[in-house]
C-alpha cells in the first residue's frame, strides 16, 4: 500500500480479499489458526496508529468473496434460509472496524453466488436467492457487491450465457440478471424494514423528495402470497398513498413503485423452472387500482 501511494496518492486499497468469510470469530484461519479477517484488521490499524506521519490509510475498505455453500443443491429451505446470515455477520465487522481503525470502512463483497462450482439449485431457487440475498445486502448498507460472473462460465449461474457453444455472438438474458434489471427500478435511500414476514420478504426505499416510495416483494415458498400495502394516515381519513393488495406467483419477484397523490406502477418477475425460456419483467401502470398484480 505504501508503494502504491507514493506512485499515486490518489488509489484506494481494499483488502483482506480473502476467498471466504463465516464471520468474527468462525474463521477462515491461517496455517497457524489465526483468523484472517481480524488479525488482517489489527495488523493494518496497528501499523497506522505507530506510522502518524503517513499522510494516508494503508486500507481504504474491507473486501472478501462469499460462497455460501459448497453443494448448493442442498433442501431449498436452506438455500433461501441461508440470506439471513448478512443480518449477523455484517453488523459485527463493522463494529470491529471502528474499534480497530476509529473511523468506519466501507465494505465490498467482491464475489457471490450460491456456490462456487458445478453443484447449482434450480433456477428458481438461485434467483429467489439472489434477489433476496442483494436486498439483505442494501439493507445493510454493504457499500460493492460484484456478482460472479457476467459471463463466461455457465455454473454457478452468470447474468449471460451464449446461446450454444458453437454460437457466434449473441448473449442470452439469464433469471439472474433479471433480479439486477428489478433492483435499478428501486429508489436511491434505503428504509431499513426490522420485521420480516415469512415467506415473504420486504425491502423499502424511497427518492430524495419523499414523494416516492418503491418495494420489494419476494416470495420464497411455492405457493402464491398475498401482501397487503396501506399507510397510517393519523388522524386525517384522506391519506396520498394507494392501498394495494399483491398478489404474489410461487417464487415470484415483484417491485411495486408508490407515487404521492399519484397512482402506482410495478415490474414483476416469474422465476422460470429448469429448460423454461427467462422471460422479460411484466410492468403494470395500476393508477389508483385496488390490486395491482396477480400474477
Amino acid at each position: 500500500s505504501t508503494v502504491m501511494h507514493q506512485n499515486d496518492p490518489t488509489i484506494k486499497v481494499f483488502g483482506p480479499e480473502i476467498s471466504q468469510f463465516y464471520g468474527l470469530g468462525s474463521g477462515p484461519t491461517d496455517a497457524t489458526g489465526k483468523f484472517w479477517m481480524e488479525d488482517f484488521l489489527k495488523g493494518i490499524s496497528e501499523y497506522e496508529r505507530q506510522h502518524p506521519t503517513l499522510g494516508f490509510h494503508l486500507l481504504d475498505g474491507v473486501s472478501f468473496h462469499r460462497y455460501q455453500f459448497s453443494d448448493a443443491r442442498q433442501a431449498s429451505a436452506l438455500l433461501l434460509s441461508s440470506t439471513s446470515e448478512w443480518d449477523y455477520t455484517l453488523p459485527p465487522l463493522r463494529q470491529l472496524i471502528r474499534q480497530d481503525f476509529g473511523r468506519d470502512l466501507p465494505i465490498a463483497i467482491t464475489e457471490v453466488n450460491t456456490n462456487p462450482g458445478s453443484t447449482v439449485p434450480s433456477r428458481q431457487f438461485a434467483t429467489v436467492w439472489w434477489a433476496d440475498t442483494l436486498g439483505r445486502l442494501m439493507n445493510s448498507q454493504v457499500e460493492y457487491a460484484a456478482f460472479f460472473s457476467a459471463e463466461g462460465v455457465n455454473t454457478p449461474y452468470p447474468l449471460f450465457t451464449m446461446n450454444s457453444p458453437r454460437s457466434i455472438g449473441g448473449l442470452q438474458e439469464t433469471p439472474m440478471l433479471r433480479v439486477m434489471q428489478l433492483f435499478t427500478h428501486l429508489q436511491s435511500n434505503v428504509v431499513p424494514v426490522q420485521v420480516q414476514r415469512e415467506p415473504v420478504s420486504v425491502y423499502v426505499t424511497q427518492d430524495d423528495t419523499h414523494s416516492t416510495v418503491s418495494l420489494l416483494f419476494i416470495n420464497k415458498s411455492g405457493s402464491s402470497q398475498l401482501a397487503q400495502v396501506s399507510s397510517e394516515s393519523g388522524f386525517l381519513p384522506i391519506h396520498p398513498w394507494p392501498e394495494l393488495q399483491i398478489q404474489l406467483s410461487a417464487y415470484g419477484i415483484a417491485v411495486v413503485t408508490l407515487h404521492r397523490d399519484g397512482g402506482a406502477e410495478a415490474y414483476s418477475y416469474v422465476t422460470p423452472r429448469s429448460g423454461q425460456m427467462t422471460p422479460a419483467l411484466a410492468h403494470l401502470v395500476c393508477g389508483n387500482a385496488g390490486n395491482i398484480l396477480d400474477d
